[in-house]
């Protein structure tokens, strides 16, 4: 699955972004120069709409937070691949992928492979497209806040041999903000999820660009306690 992967370890976290670091050295860390051209689809880009929503929201599992899906295009704009890798039962993952297939529309061409990704939340039936493909990945940077929590886990969380690691997703909109945030799979400990998306929430974050344009993100990060 495409998404952006962002691995904190909490006895390192702070070390994340060195505060001695320039804004051009991160810059520089986090870009690729060879990906200015690139532009960021719109949804209506993509194919009709409505008619997007009611494949996704037809093949979706009610029971599943959202439905994933994964699109390449080639280097001429043209749709290589749909995967639907969670939110829909086998026959739903089926149909979705031969209505999209029929549905999208080519994209600008480029000079490389473009992963895009359409993400349907199932409680409200919001969609959101988001590109893997980006000039410029998004960062995260602790904060005074970040490093409370932090000494907090290290002092209050339980003691146990289980280990404790919590994956939390969330979405980072362009303006470098968490706007919704979720325990994709927990530690069995309920106050240390909860703890894990509070860091979540307390970081600040640089976020994607596609060309000069700042783009919201789907991250996936990995808490480890």
């Amino acid at each position: 699955m495409s998404r952006y992967h962002l691995w904190a370890v909490i006895t390192a976290f702070l070390a994340l972004v060195s505060p001695a670091q320039s804004q051009s050295d991160r810059m520089r860390g986090r870009c690729d120069p060879n990906r200015q051209e690139l532009r960021m689809p719109p949804l209506n880009a993509l194919g009709d709409s409505a008619r997007l929503a009611s494949i996704l929201g037809g093949g979706a599992n009610p029971r599943a937070r959202l439905v994933f899906v994964e699109l390449r295009f080639g280097k001429d704009g043209r749709l290589r691949e749909v995967d639907v890798t969670r939110g829909a039962s086998s026959s739903g993952r089926a149909a979705i992928r031969d209505s999209l297939r029929s549905l999208l529309r080519p994209i600008g061409i480029s000079s490389i492979d473009v992963v895009v990704n359409v993400v349907r939340f199932n409680g409200s039936g919001q969609i959101r497209v988001f590109t893997a493909t980006t000039t410029c990945r998004p960062e995260a940077y602790p904060t005074a806040e970040t490093r409370s929590l932090i000494s907090r886990i290290q002092r209050d969380a339980p003691q146990t041999n289980v280990r404790r690691d919590v994956t939390v997703e969330f979405i980072l909109e362009a303006d470098g903000q968490v706007s919704d945030a979720w325990v994709e799979f927990g530690s069995s400990y309920p106050r240390v999820d909860e703890l894990a998306l509070d860091i979540i929430k307390a970081q600040r974050f640089v976020p994607a660009m596609v060309g000069e344009v700042p783009v919201a993100a789907f991250i996936r990060q990995s808490v480890k306690f």
